[in-house]
């Protein structure tokens, strides 16, 4: 049936020697081009809000540290980094970001 439909488009638009096989691969192909670009837009975007709030929060501990309201502890400042690295992995957030990106 939907050979039948494709046909009489074909012959509507004058087109000649097209498989239907290959109409179908090339609209899935253009499909799925179109879908993995939506989805690198949305990684972008949340790459670049993670990338401006974190410029925010330097800037504003920046100004506190100068201003003397806050003080660096650097040995409680790199367990935290290390708790945070190892929370990470055990999350994996990297892997569900991924997949709800998909």
């Amino acid at each position: 049936m939907l050979e039948d439909v494709a046909a009489r488009v074909f012959e509507a638009l004058g087109l000649r020697g097209v498989s239907t096989v290959a109409l179908v691969l090339l609209v899935s192909v253009v499909l799925y081009a179109h879908k993995a670009a939506s989805a690198g837009r949305r990684v972008v975007h949340v790459g670049s809000t993670a990338q401006h709030d974190a410029k925010v929060v330097a800037g504003v501990l920046a100004l506190l540290l100068v201003a003397g309201v806050l003080s660096a502890d650097l040995e409680r400042g790199q367990e935290l980094l290390r708790l945070g690295r190892e929370h990470l992995r055990r999350a994996r957030l990297l892997q569900r970001l991924v997949e709800l990106v998909s």
